[in-house]
């Protein structure tokens, strides 16, 4: 599990036992006073997964399946990390930080 600020990135084997594990984490998180997981807002992604468990999956969370091109932490995810828009993404930011 990685977690930043109010993302959380949840890494595990593509099984039911382990979605009902993760929501039970996920409910777990919510008996903290003032902290809420709204899953309607959330995503879910799986890697080397098939679409007809992905959208099983989402069911089961209640929430919505991520298309693959999205932007995390500021750096674009992508399948093809060797594409133009990726690593032209990469250098623009460099850029920017480096001329400050």
């Amino acid at each position: 599990m990685l977690q930043f600020v109010n993302d959380i990135i949840f890494i595990y084997k593509n099984n039911t036992k382990n979605i009902i594990i993760i929501k039970n984490i996920l409910k777990c998180f919510e008996l903290a006073p003032d902290l809420s997981i709204n899953l309607v807002k959330s995503f879910i992604r799986g890697v080397s997964v098939d679409q007809v468990s992905l959208e099983k999956f989402a069911v089961m969370m209640n929430c919505k399946i991520m298309l693959f091109l999205f932007v995390y932490l500021g750096i674009p995810i992508t399948r093809n990390y060797k594409s133009f828009f990726f690593l032209k993404g990469l250098l623009d930011k460099m850029k920017k930080k480096l001329s400050r």
